[in-house]
């Protein structure tokens, strides 16, 4: 047994800059903590495993839409399972799932930033506003926020492998981390961390001998993550499509190249600055204090200056997070997909966000060792875009607090008219409601796809309604609302036929919807015109 003297104590600016961190990250949280809730996805997520029975059963219904990530289902089916409507403990969930991540990234980072570079890391992480849906969306996000856990853990044990030598924690890290990419390949970027860090840590048991280092070096850290790697793809591409379809994400087009790796530096370019600029007239109060104590956390940090005198940065690990953060741009190069920072989309950004909170911390790392001049210059331009990451944050969280009380007004109006009209069993409503909150501030969503608004009305009508699809008629957005072959059908594959087919039409003006009956397919083509007409 250890001595309590022998113990390590972390000193007093440590435990007061956590302390610091804590409370900046709990400001910004609380309020979404206590009055936040789902959106789009999430309730599909619910709907999904509603009527299956047994927490196996309701695993298997995800495929093949989980096809090529059969481990994503897990988190999902399991907090469904656990949570249904009480959708209060999704967001706690997944928040806490994630600030976890990011305390055991800051762990495995601490051989090369100090404890102020640590806790501005943390901090910067915690506060996504180009990646909002990863918080917002506590059910289908679960994906990723559980991907960074896995990635977080593997990295850990990698470290501890490279201090201790135990092959216990070496094949452990390279199982959990293939647990991350069979849950969701967000983390992709993260590997040039989990392939290099190893490097500059020296691991005990690597040949002395230069000639063989290198070659050492890729047997044992390298080609564990192309195994990894080769096995998803084998997965994907080989196995899976044998007995199940498969909807693989990697989609590579030659011709689309630079235009999806524009669309990424555009983010930062155009995309973020306009947020930051776009925030300054929705500073209040709270925002104010929050600017208070993150002002007292960088002015704690600067104290640090004169313990770090004598000491260097390793450039070696800089060049690997600013390597990880450019190699963001490549899961929407191998996706063929265009990087946006606003809606549901912007999920994509996440782990572009997480690299760019590890490069920051690097760089607050080099500030702090720098000359004095450069040293209040770039402490202080991180400090601004740290101020304004929070702020942005802050009010997109606060949109999607107003989106959850007009989701939930909305349905209740809707279930009160439903059983009001008797609308009998196993109706189809196409609902006519907002897609994005009023006066957004970056798309904040409401209701937009064919598997929350009608998944919610199921949730909540029970068997008077199976199934639906939604327009925003008063957004300009009908979703290419269009009738064929006697059907409805909108761009998210939402389809409703003229049986038992209603309307719910909300006018925010009023607060209140109207619901009634579409017969047929004229009468439903004269709202399209007129739709389309306003």
């Amino acid at each position: 047994m250890m001595k309590a003297s022998s113990l390590p104590v972390a000193s007093p600016f440590k435990v007061r800059l956590w302390i610091l961190s804590l409370a900046i990250v709990g400001l910004i949280y609380l309020p979404l903590l206590f009055w936040g809730g789902i959106i789009c996805d999430d309730w599909g997520d619910i709907r999904q495993t509603w009527d299956c029975i047994g927490f196996f059963n309701c695993y298997r219904e995800w495929f093949p839409l989980f096809s090529n990530r059969p481990l994503a289902p897990l988190p999902i089916t399991l907090s469904t399972q656990l949570f249904s409507t009480h959708y209060s403990w999704y967001v706690i969930t997944n928040t806490l799932i994630y600030l976890v991540a990011l305390g055991l990234t800051t762990r495995a980072l601490r051989d090369f930033l100090g404890s102020f570079a640590l806790n501005t890391f943390f901090i910067l992480a915690a506060v996504p506003c180009i990646a909002m849906p990863v918080i917002a969306s506590p059910i289908n996000q679960l994906t990723a926020t559980v991907a960074f856990l896995y990635w977080a853990i593997s990295i850990n044990l990698l470290r501890s492998f490279c201090q201790n030598g135990r092959p216990a924690s070496y094949v452990l890290s390279y199982l959990i981390l293939l647990c991350g990419f069979l849950t969701y390949e967000i983390i992709l970027p993260l590997l040039l961390l989990t392939a290099f860090i190893p490097a500059l840590l020296k691991p005990q048991n690597l040949t002395k001998r230069p000639s063989k280092q290198w070659l050492t070096y890729f047997v044992q850290f390298i080609m564990p993550i192309l195994g990894v790697l080769l096995l998803v793809i084998l997965w994907q591409k080989v196995l899976a499509p044998q007995f199940m379809e498969v909807f693989s994400r990697l989609d590579i087009n030659g011709s689309h190249l630079l235009r999806n790796l524009y669309t990424w530096i555009s983010v930062f370019i155009f995309q973020l600055p306009k947020l930051f600029i776009k925030a300054i007239p929705a500073i209040s109060l709270y925002e104010l204090v929050v600017f208070l104590f993150i002002g007292a956390f960088f002015y704690l940090g600067m104290q640090q200056e004169k313990k770090q005198q004598g000491q260097k940065l390793n450039w070696g690990f800089f060049w690997i997070c600013l390597a990880s953060f450019v190699s963001s741009s490549l899961i929407f190069i191998l996706s063929d997909q265009s990087a946006v920072s606003w809606g549901y989309q912007a999920r994509g950004l996440s782990s572009t966000w997480f690299a760019l909170a590890i490069l920051l911390a690097c760089l607050t790392q080099m500030a702090s060792l720098s000359t004095s001049k450069i040293r209040l210059v770039s402490i202080f331009l991180i400090l601004f875009f740290t101020c304004f990451s929070a702020l942005s944050f802050s009010i997109q969280r606060d949109k999607y607090i107003e989106s959850w009380q007009l989701q939930m007004h909305i349905l209740g109006d809707a279930v009160a008219l439903i059983k009001k009209q008797a609308i009998g069993p196993n109706a189809s409503i196409i609902g006519n409601v907002p897609r994005y909150t009023a006066n957004n501030y970056n798309r904040e969503l409401v209701f937009s796809q064919s598997w929350d608004f009608p998944a919610a009305l199921v949730l909540y009508a029970q068997n008077q309604v199976r199934g639906g699809i939604v327009v925003d008629s008063r957004g300009n957005d009908l979703q290419n609302l269009r009738i064929e072959n006697g059907i409805a059908t909108v761009n998210d594959k939402g389809i409703v036929d003229f049986t038992n087919l209603w309307l719910y039409d909300y006018e925010p003006k009023t607060n209140k919807g109207e619901l009634s009956r579409i017969k047929n397919s004229a009468e439903l083509q004269v709202l399209i015109t007129q739709w389309q007409q306003k």
